[in-house]
């Protein structure tokens, strides 16, 4: 029962770390520097909808997986 413990506080952190790092690739939802010059990061940042679909769906999914692991274990311990 330890071992099983174990590999799930493994699989917990592991989700945790690529949740936080899924969460802080998505772009923000303010204009920031857009709103004061337009055409500032145009070139460089521009938006793909593609991309931002795919973050917010693997946040779902992460985060469900994380409160799943996280129910389980508590039951078990």
């Amino acid at each position: 029962m330890e071992i099983l413990k174990t590999v799930l506080g493994v699989f917990i952190g592991v989700i945790a770390v690529l949740l936080i790092a899924v969460v802080l690739l998505q772009p923000s939802k303010t204009e920031g520097f857009q709103g004061e010059a337009p055409s500032l990061g145009d070139n460089l940042y521009g938006k793909s909808k593609g991309v931002e679909a795919l973050l917010k769906k693997a946040t779902i999914i992460l985060t469900v997986l994380f409160l799943l692991l996280t129910l389980i274990l508590a039951i078990i311990s």
